[in-house]
């Protein structure tokens, strides 16, 4: 206790090179932002060149403050540390709305040519349960298998003959020590074998906490179908030569092969012909047409007419069909008709009322984020097309949703800020305590950044959310402080007395409670046995994030104090000053005052 009392008069003595030494920290870090940040949306970019410009003069104001102080050969290098920690955590930070390496199952889609018959697949499926299974009974604890549908994002249901799906569940974590999910679902990927007839394997996982899109959702929009699928197949090109990039694919699928009759309707009148009348002859031909009713004891049978099935299989044969016309007389098809071959659409997907195609891809957090990959997606392609200013682009999916999280708790976060700050107020009476009080919010935000980085972890929305936890918590430590403080005063203890008292009396109690929050929150940290790791930012953000202010609540709201009272004596509040007087240290401030000092 006696080491902690004279440390902090010591900084209190010297609490305006302090002062100085954190406007350096704020000037550095104003410049690491500055330099390294990269805006994600198109708007100009001036804040950033402001920011270092403000970070230069607040730099060079400290060093200026500081030549004639003995304490310079201390401020520069905290400045230099901090400076070169905010560079580091910029630099090397990564955001991952939500972390996902601890699924349970994953998916494996395949999809043939359109058109592919239901047991083709099913034979491909086979195959692909056959390469499943081949895998260690410790990493697979079953499979279940679907044929002629595939469950995409939210649950949608998409049908077709051509596809297949097999779903993976995989074995609890403690049956396989030191075999994370990712590294399972990896193995898969890079080791899948080729299969006769697939056109497309995709992986899918599931992810944590509500849905979001791709890490990569890119559309092309525009009403020429032909346009938008070239710009499609160059974006997936070009995402095809980034590392890290995975699952490429757009959601354009082309349905069966057809054939197109155009009739010629001129000729056909020539010829005493109907357009309805070849559609309804081809029709009937091909899918069959009513013949005739007959009654079979009480029901009635209906006899269709149509091609055999040796004729139906070549659609070559419909040349050789003839059409009675109104007077009897048969007409070749040739004659009125010709045909086109070619492909149709499965589906026509719009978006804001513009057909659409959209190429969405997974990242590898490892290689490359979701924000990176979608920058130089805007750098390279912004957002009209150069020669076709018909074709326009729009981005989405999880930076998107990411952006709105963010602004959502951003929200909730000030929010609370205004709470607190009105509850606290409303406690002390006073305007400008609250602000002393909720000064160790943003050195928590400090002990939050070092915890990520020291656990490699992404800073995400559980992470935040332990942010904003953290709101409520850490004041509570600060507000016993300053409660403290104000007592002494209003019992007659003098400024600098006080502060000491207000402060040393609560170190054992402000250390307890920590230490016993930090000690339950362990296991979640750790990630120990019946924890998730989804909540281990969450755990990082609360242990680190409160420990870290902790520690410098015991000397900064003291300095802040001081601070306050020299502000209210600038502006001719009568305040009781003492000099600093070396026996205060060796009184024990430990016992509550209970006479009134003269």
């Amino acid at each position: 206790m006696r080491i902690y009392y004279r440390t902090l008069n010591r900084c209190l003595r010297n609490r305006y090179a302090i002062l100085v030494a954190l406007l350096g920290i704020i000037g550095v870090v104003g410049i690491s932002l500055g330099i390294d940040s990269t805006p994600v949306d198109p708007t100009p970019r001036v804040v950033y060149p402001a920011l270092v410009l403000a970070g230069v003069l607040v730099c060079l104001a400290t060093f200026v403050l500081c030549l004639h102080n003995r304490l310079f050969h201390v401020v520069v290098p905290i400045m230099v540390v901090v400076g070169g920690f905010a560079f580091y955590t910029i630099e090397h930070m990564r955001f991952q709305l939500f972390k996902n390496d601890d699924f349970s199952f994953f998916l494996i889609n395949v999809e043939m040519p359109p058109g592919t018959r239901l047991e083709a697949t099913e034979k491909a499926m086979e195959d692909v349960e056959q390469y499943v299974m081949a895998k260690p009974r410790e990493y697979v604890d079953s499979i279940v298998t679907r044929v002629g549908m595939i469950e995409e994002e939210g649950g949608v249901m998409n049908m077709g003959s051509h596809k297949g799906q097999v779903w993976v569940d995989l074995t609890e974590v403690d049956e396989r020590p030191g075999i994370s999910a990712q590294q399972i679902l990896d193995d898969f990927r890079d080791h899948f074998p080729p299969i006769a007839g697939v056109s497309s394997v995709q992986f899918f996982v599931d992810q944590g906490g509500p849905p979001l899109g791709s890490p990569v959702t890119f559309r092309v929009m525009g009403e020429d179908y032909a346009a938008l699928l070239a710009v499609s197949e160059e974006v997936q090109a070009y995402l095809r030569t980034r590392p890290g990039v995975l699952d490429i694919k757009d959601d354009f699928e082309w349905g069966k092969e057809e054939f197109r009759i155009d009739v010629d309707e001129k000729k056909a009148a020539d010829l005493g012909l109907e357009v309805v009348d070849v559609a309804r002859e081809v029709r009937s031909a091909f899918a069959g047409g009513l013949a005739t009713t007959f009654v079979r004891g009480k029901e009635d049978v209906e006899i269709y007419v149509k091609f055999p099935e040796s004729y139906r299989v070549s659609p070559q044969n419909i040349h050789l069909m003839k059409f009675r016309n109104k007077t009897g007389g048969l007409v070749p098809f040739g004659s009125v008709a010709s045909v086109m071959y070619g492909q149709s659409y499965s589906v026509i997907n719009r978006w804001n009322q513009k057909r659409a195609v959209t190429v969405t891809a997974d990242v590898d957090e490892k290689n490359i984020t979701s924000r990176e990959i979608n920058q130089e997606l805007r750098e390279r392609y912004g957002y009209t097309h150069k020669t076709d200013p018909k074709v326009t682009f729009d981005y989405g999916g999880e930076e998107k949703d990411s952006q709105e999280s963010m602004a959502a708790l951003g929200r909730a976060f000030a929010l609370a800020m205004f709470v607190n700050y009105g509850i606290i107020a409303t406690i002390f009476n006073s305007v400008l305590q609250p602000v002393v009080v909720m000064s160790v919010i943003p050195l928590s935000l400090v002990g939050v950044l070092i915890g990520l980085l020291i656990h490699d972890e992404p800073l995400g929305f559980m992470g935040l959310l332990g942010v904003v936890a953290l709101v409520g918590i850490v004041v509570n430590n600060s507000i016993l402080v300053v409660d403290f403080v104000n007592i002494a005063r209003k019992r007659g203890w003098n400024r600098w007395r006080s502060l000491l008292w207000g402060a040393g009396s609560r170190v054992r109690p402000i250390l307890l409670t920590t230490g016993t929050t930090i000690a339950g929150l362990f296991p979640m940290l750790f990630g120990l046995k019946g924890t998730s790791s989804f909540l281990m930012p969450l755990a990082i953000s609360l242990v680190y994030g409160l420990a870290f202010a902790t520690t410098l609540t015991l000397v900064v709201v003291p300095l802040l104090m001081a601070y306050l009272d020299d502000l209210k004596e600038h502006f001719g509040f009568r305040l009781v000053r003492e000099e600093y007087d070396e026996k205060l240290l060796n009184q024990d401030f430990r016992l509550h005052p209970s006479a009134r000092e003269g």
